[in-house]
């Protein structure tokens, strides 16, 4: 409690030098638009300080909207006294049972495969008819579902099948596990890139291994799949015990891969199946510090990956950048931009610039890009240590390793779903933090400052530790939410004692990102126990899987 008192009083000396985000209309005029501008964006709708036509302009202004910014722009017109838009958000907030009274404009914005899910069916041949005209897709999937035989009518458009079939609620997947599908329906679908994400679910719903959906999976043709779809489906055959054709789809998979990642997954996988270690030699090929590689490097008793520790400044570096640029999410946007775009000698003008050692991540990030990550070892960076001072091997490790996973240590980025920092905490849980601190000083914006962020991250770990035993369900927790952990594992019977466990579990836990996430994770981890010459085997770590919730 010391150290974190000690830590709040710091950051509260940071307040008159941070960040000052935009917070009125004028400020927007000159932003490019980027996941900083529409962060902020909705930042300005959620405070209602826009006029009418202001908050018009912010919201029509965004790249791409997303559910939160609708609700919040409809709140903010409401709040204004607009009231030409009180149809359309009546309509979004209808419940089942008053869809028909509302319009059909609102009604083809509305309708999707999750709403149609909860819809009787005579209510979806009714708002069927009366959007055909107005989004015929959108018809055809209500049909759809109200067909004898879902998934045969909306094989007729694969569009409309897998937004069945990935977008509708785990209950209802259940209900249609046994619903045949034809051959000539599986054979027309497998090789559509989302035909991996489809077998993906149907191992991760809790399914029986002899649902009639896994007999329907006889019909696929291996040599047809992509390297995700053969993995899943290799995974589908682990499950059901037929390690022939687990095999062949394994090995699918290692050769059409595009990644490195996703061969050494494969590889790793026929080794468990075959029990040859010619695939973990394969795997030592790898450039890569991931969960596969550490592995396969423990098994064959091989040292760790090497890794670099620092990313050095070009040697005429000028340090011109302040501390103040790198907490600033729109000099993040920007940077990330010149990354994706690989403009060479810009990333190597801009590497000229950065000579603090705030800005090692960032050097990290241009020293990696120039190198077109081909034979370039992982940078594993300390840019917080005194963050960490007095912590023991395990903390430091633990922590460092999420904000690799998360940020690459870039302290001012934002993600897709608008966690923030270089811990990536999401503003629900800011706010609820700062409201059990009694924080009124600090903001969500202070957040993109890790001197703000990482003591109350650190916080909010150690939290996660009393409820979870082991460092993968930590990482879990810390991704999805404790709750989230907890349900998914204890309902999928998952890290339980069985063959080819737990690798098997770590390929079954629900959610992609989740599930990749604590593999990452437990990699990290294990790579700075050493670095802080503290070392600990990943077969111990995953020896010592066993639920323990509180």
């Amino acid at each position: 409690m010391k150290f974190f008192t000690i830590f709040l009083i710091f950051c509260a000396t940071l307040i008159a030098d941070r960040f000052e985000p935009p917070r009125e209309f004028e400020q927007f005029e000159n932003l490019a638009p980027s996941r900083a501008r529409d962060y902020a964006s909705l930042a300005f709708l959620e405070s209602r300080k826009g006029n009418i036509d202001q908050n018009r302009a912010i919201f029509y202004s965004l790249r791409s909207p997303k559910p939160s910014h609708i609700s919040a722009f409809l709140a903010a017109l409401r709040f204004r006294g607009d009231q030409s838009l009180n149809k359309l958000a009546n309509c979004r907030a209808a419940p089942n049972s008053k869809l028909l009274e509302q319009s059909d404009e609102c009604l083809s914005i509305l309708i999707n495969a999750s709403r149609a899910e909860g819809i009787d069916y005579n209510a979806r041949f009714k708002i069927a008819l009366k959007i055909e005209n107005i989004n015929p897709n959108k018809a055809f999937i209500l049909r759809a579902f109200n067909a004898k035989n879902i998934y045969e009518k909306s094989a007729e458009n694969p569009e409309a099948f897998f937004r069945i079939a990935l977008n509708t609620s785990d209950d209802f997947f259940k209900r249609h596990r046994n619903i045949e599908i034809s051959p000539a329906t599986i054979k027309k679908l497998q090789s559509d890139p989302r035909f991996g994400s489809f077998l993906a679910r149907a191992s991760h719903t809790n399914l029986k291994k002899d649902d009639k959906i896994f007999e329907n999976f006889e019909a696929i043709d291996e040599e047809f799949l992509d390297s995700k779809a053969a993995f899943n489906f290799g995974i589908i055959n682990i499950v059901r015990n037929n390690l022939d054709r687990a095999a062949k789809s394994f090995a699918i998979a290692d050769i059409k891969a595009l990644k490195r990642y996703d061969r050494d997954r494969a590889l790793f996988w026929l080794y468990l199946v075959e029990n040859d270690k010619k695939h973990l030699i394969k795997i030592l090929q790898s450039n890569e510090s991931n969960f596969y590689v550490i592995c396969a490097r423990e098994i064959l008793d091989r040292p760790l990956p090497y890794v670099l520790l620092n990313a050095p400044a070009r040697s005429n570096a000028k340090e011109i950048y302040t501390d103040k640029d790198f907490t600033n999410p729109f000099f993040w946007s920007d940077f990330a931009q010149m990354i994706a775009e690989n403009d060479r000698a810009k990333m190597i003008g801009e590497l000229a610039k950065m000579a603090s050692d705030r800005a090692e991540p960032f050097r990290a990030a241009i020293n990696f890009a120039l190198a077109e990550h081909s034979n370039q070892p992982n940078y594993y960076l300390n840019p917080v240590p005194k963050h960490l001072e007095g912590l023991s091997a395990h903390q430091k490790s633990l922590a460092l390793a999420i904000m690799r996973k998360e940020s690459r240590f870039m302290e001012s980025s934002i993600s897709t779903s608008y966690a923030i920092g270089g811990m990536q905490m999401m503003p629900f849980l800011i706010n609820a933090m700062l409201k059990q601190n009694h924080n009124k000083t600090l903001g969500v914006w202070d957040f993109f400052n890790i001197d703000v962020e990482m003591p109350y991250a650190l916080k909010h770990i150690a939290w996660l530790e009393t409820k979870v035993n082991n460092v993968l369900f930590v990482a879990y927790a810390y991704n999805g939410g404790h709750g989230f952990t907890k349900r998914a594992i204890e309902n999928n019977k998952l890290f339980q004692k069985g063959d080819f466990e737990p690798f098997l579990s770590l390929e079954l836990m629900p959610v992609e990102e989740t599930r990749e996430y604590g593999k990452a994770v437990l990699a990290n981890y294990v790579i700075y126990r050493q670095i802080f010459n503290d070392p600990v085997q990943l077969s111990a770590i995953l020896q010592s899987l066993y639920l323990r919730f509180d």
